[in-house]
Formats: C-alpha cells, sequence, structure tokens
C-alpha cells in the first residue's frame, strides 16, 4: 500500500533529467527524511533536513532518484553502508540507512528512514550462532 500524497514538491529527477512536480509521500516531525516519488519514472527521492545531513556525515543531498529495482534487499546478515537504499521485503518497505550503531557480537544496530514505517532501528552483520 502507497503511502497518501500530502502535497507536490518540484524536484530535480536525476532518471528523467528535468524538474517535476513530485508526489510528496512522507514528512514526519521526528524523521530528518522527506520521501518523494517521481511521477514520471516512479523512482523515490529522499530528501534530507539540515538534522539528516548531520547525521549521516553528508554536506549535501544524496544524489538522485533511486528506483525500486536499485534499492538493496535487506538481510538481517548483510552489511550497509550510509546512504543506502533498501527494501524490506517483510516489511515491504523502502528506507535509507541514516546512522550505523557499534559493533556487537550480535551485529550492528543501524537507523534507517522508511517510507511508510518511519525511523527504525534494525540489525545488520548479524551473526548467526554456530556460523
Amino acid at each position: 500500500m502507497e503511502p497518501e500524497v500530502r502535497k507536490k514538491k518540484s524536484q530535480f529527477c536525476t532518471k528523467c533529467q528535468r524538474v517535476v512536480k513530485m508526489d510528496m509521500l512522507r514528512k514526519e516531525p521526528d524523521d530528518p527524511v522527506t520521501w518523494l516519488r517521481c511521477p514520471e519514472c516512479e523512482g523515490y527521492v529522499p530528501l534530507l533536513s539540515a538534522s539528516g545531513k548531520e547525521m549521516m556525515g553528508f554536506k549535501e543531498d544524496i544524489p538522485g532518484t533511486v528506483l525500486e529495482s536499485e534499492c538493496d534487499e535487506y538481510n538481517i546478515c548483510g552489511t550497509y553502508e550510509i546512504g543506502q537504499m533498501l527494501y524490506h521485503k517483510i516489511w515491504d518497505d523502502y528506507g535509507i540507512v541514516l546512522e550505523k550503531g557499534k559493533e556487537s557480537q550480535n551485529g550492528r544496530a543501524i537507523m534507517v528512514s522508511f517510507l511508510k514505517g518511519g525511523l527504525k532501528k534494525i540489525v545488520e552483520n548479524y551473526q548467526l550462532p554456530g556460523a
């Protein structure tokens, strides 16, 4: 289920190579990412607020529009980079990695802003028992 469109925002789409009136899918006060979707190529554009840029250590916006097919499928045993786009199959949701916690013997917590689910801590690099 696609989030409801709240309003439109003109934004450059790196896939379409022009400014497009995009659907604003999600903007929550506690989430540093505003989610847009290009109506032409159907790509997602995560726009970072100043606090989001600071959290990620970026000095500029994440470059570009990302198509669903370009997102990496989340796996609890996988490792991810800050700024990487993920698809969480169980939740049927797309997200961007904002922050990585400290490594522990059972993996590492990462903070992800999901399109539908908002900010969530999930685990990466989980070590299966006996592996």
